[in-house]
């Protein structure tokens, strides 16, 4: 009997996202065990995926890149009043 794991909701992992429903890759097991135990993936027999599926199997998706942050204006020196050193004579 074939076991297939699968997501219960939205997994980051090395770069790809995996949304609820999308099947898991095996080679980790720390984060196999990671993921059953917090409950954000079970395992599945083919069965009862095919009963449970409405639809096509989701694929997995690229991460999106992060927007770039707005650029800071640029910081300056305070302005001090007065003298601040001794002029060289």
């Amino acid at each position: 009997m074939i076991r297939i794991l699968v997501a219960t909701r939205s997994i980051l992992y090395n770069g790809r996202e995996f949304r609820a429903g999308a099947p898991l890759p095996l080679d980790d097991p720390m984060m196999v065990e990671a993921w059953i135990h917090y409950g954000s993936a079970v395992y599945l027999t083919p069965e009862a995926s095919d009963s449970a599926a409405a639809g096509p199997d989701p694929e997995p998706v690229q991460a999106a890149e992060p927007e770039a942050a707005p650029k800071a204006a640029p910081v300056h020196a305070p302005v001090v009043k007065g003298r601040t050193r001794k002029k060289a004579k």
